[in-house]
């Protein structure tokens, strides 16, 4: 009795031992990890993301959830791409005002990462824009209350800010319309904002990326008001006393530099018209005799 064994390739032979050995190594390591990509952002309709990892056989999976949604779908067109970049125009059409969330997750050999939400550093329509003002011991969180879901839907649309120190979770939240103060914080310490829009209390859309900035300190601010006092001293003590002696004692010097330039007529005055009438030489007259009297000739006298 014969078996018809199934030819294995050297390349496909490889590619299993690879397999097997990842396998194994991590089931050694007490658990399989592949790094996320980086720098999830998002720009219009663009998300954009770097590798976790430099192997070149990475693939990348884009998933979008909708407004009051659990499940997530994926975008179709970025399924197990290798591209590092995602066109998500279709999943905007089909979300209310287009707005969706979006994470994206990397694969390799049958291993999956950990799924990277993306933020938008930005602001639009779904994201919020945001900027941070930073003073001695407090930091405002800048929002603009006018944004296109305000306009629809009033206060049942507003903003989600979540805060903290850098490089700890952003665990303090405060759901507000418009720019926000935290107060009473630590000088010299970075502290971090995030800001999402939240709509009949549900979140929608892109996040914000987290922004951070340094309290600054007593010392500090007062430093920065002394150098202003002394630039605004020196244009007062020197620059305004030479104006006032250029325009007591140089005037006329002033009005000379200032005035209009004189044009030359280089050339003659022409005389007038009349007058060349004048300068034309007399025509030329011919000397003529006076006929007195015309007798007829005989034409007899002819012949």
């Amino acid at each position: 009795m014969e078996t018809n064994a199934a030819t294995v390739t050297e390349p496909e032979l490889r590619l299993w031992t690879r397999t097997v050995l990842i396998v194994v190594f991590c089931l050694e390591a007490a658990g399989c990890v592949l790094m996320p990509p980086q720098n999830v952002t998002v720009y219009g309709s663009q998300l954009t993301w770097a590798p976790g990892s430099g192997d070149g056989e990475v693939l990348y999976t884009v998933e979008y959830q909708r407004h009051a949604s659990k499940s997530w779908q994926q975008v179709l067109a970025c399924t197990l791409t290798p591209h590092t970049s995602c066109d998500f125009s279709s999943a905007k059409a089909e979300a209310e005002h287009g707005c969706v969330a979006l994470h994206v997750r990397a694969h390799e050999h049958g291993v999956s990462s950990a799924a990277v939400p993306a933020c938008s550093s930005q602001g639009g329509p779904c994201s919020p824009e945001v900027t941070l003002t930073a003073a001695p011991g407090a930091i405002m969180v800048n929002l603009n209350k006018k944004h296109n879901l305000h306009d629809e839907y009033a206060d049942s649309a507003c903003y989600r800010i979540s805060f903290g120190k850098e490089g700890e979770k952003l665990n303090v939240t405060v759901d507000t319309l418009s720019s926000e103060t935290f107060s009473n914080l630590e000088e010299g310490q970075r502290y971090c904002a995030a800001v999402e829009f939240m709509l009949y209390g549900k979140p929608i859309g892109v996040p914000s990326c987290v922004r951070c900035e340094l309290i600054p300190s007593q010392s500090t601010t007062k430093k920065t008001v002394i150098i202003t006092s002394v630039v605004v001293g020196v244009i007062v003590l020197v620059i305004v006393p030479v104006i006032f002696y250029l325009l007591t004692f140089q005037r006329t010097k002033i009005k000379k530099l200032l005035k209009p330039y004189e044009i030359v007529n280089l050339l003659p005055d022409l005389p007038a018209q009349s007058e060349h009438r004048d300068l034309l030489p007399p025509p030329c007259e011919e000397p003529c005799d006076v006929i007195s009297s015309m007798v007829p000739a005989d034409s007899s006298g002819l012949s």
